[in-house]
């Protein structure tokens, strides 16, 4: 029983910041190209390793060459960086003329809320 909640316990920030992620998926590869990204590349690196190790907390801190402590402090800061700067995001689609991407994300985002 210990084992499984190790691993639970593990794996939810990974969770966590796949649902963060979400409304950004459409455009991603671009929008971290562009200006107005507002993340660091240490954020990237978190993002990119977390995906590589299917969320897996121990390696992605060692190739950080973080502990795991101060990972799981950078995951959580992270994580609410995305979900407080999806405005930025949606502003940045609309500079790029991309209305699809936007009437996708605001579905992303109420459909989000309609379930909770």
């Amino acid at each position: 029983m210990v084992i499984v909640k190790q691993i639970t316990d593990r794996q939810h920030p990974w969770l966590k910041l796949r649902k963060a992620l979400k409304p950004y998926e459409y455009r991603w590869c671009d929008w971290l190209r562009s200006d107005a990204c507002f993340l660091s590349g240490m954020e990237e690196q978190i993002i990119g390793y977390l995906f590589a190790f299917k969320g897996d907390i121990f390696c992605t801190s060692r190739m950080l060459k973080l502990s795991q402590t101060d990972y799981l402090l950078y995951l959580k800061q992270l994580i609410k960086k995305l979900e407080g700067n999806q405005t930025t995001y949606l502003a940045w689609l609309h500079q790029t003329a991309d209305q699809e991407s936007v009437k996708k994300i605001k579905e992303v985002r109420h459909g989000k809320k309609r379930r909770e």
